[in-house]
């Protein structure tokens, strides 16, 4: 099991991950509440367990935004949720030395093959194409048509549950619960 714990902002927040190191940890670039500037990030980055790998959240940002933030906070990973086409991701891979993660929505399986991410993360509210099965890593693990892409055949396929809307403290101090009993055994 991979762990994320996204949308950090704070150094206190950065204590936590560093004792419990998850595997990853992400830091929001995009418009949101939890957004970090480049200066933050790099504070945050620096004072980050190098054992974490750490993932930028952009979303519809400019390709020059998202190098300049490259350019000043080595992360390991760009992680896109916007409307971010093929050229785009081709040209952040030809740009930067990290791996890209695509967010995308699976309408059809020519999305897919197009997108054809390193990574694919799907919403909890993702379903197949009949739009009453919710759809799982398994089904896009055994479909013959979807195995010339990435994240298929490397089996990085994540389902992210966000049924669960609770406030960003209620999320930090579950996912820390959940981390200590993972790791520690309690």
């Amino acid at each position: 099991m991979l762990i994320k714990i996204c949308g950090i902002t704070t150094l206190e927040e950065i204590d936590y991950i560093n004792e419990l190191k998850p595997d990853y940890t992400g830091f929001v670039f995009a418009e949101s509440k939890r957004k970090v500037n480049i200066e933050n990030g790099k504070e945050l980055l620096k004072a980050l367990d190098k054992d974490v790998k750490s993932v930028g959240v952009f979303r519809n940002n400019t390709k020059e935004y998202i190098i300049e933030v490259i350019k000043n906070i080595p992360l390991d990973i760009i992680q896109l949720h916007g409307d971010e086409d093929n050229d785009f991701i081709n040209y952040l891979k030809d740009n930067t030395n990290c791996e890209i993660w695509k967010a995308v929505g699976i309408k059809n399986k020519e999305d897919l093959i197009k997108a054809n991410p390193d990574i694919i993360i799907i919403p909890s509210v993702a379903y197949t194409s009949d739009g009453t099965t919710p759809a799982t890593a398994e089904q896009l693990y055994s479909d013959p048509a979807l195995q010339g892409v990435k994240a298929i055949a490397n089996r990085r396929v994540f389902l992210v549950d966000s049924s669960q809307v609770m406030s960003y403290s209620q999320f930090m101090t579950r996912a820390m619960v959940s981390m200590a009993q993972y790791i520690y055994g309690m």
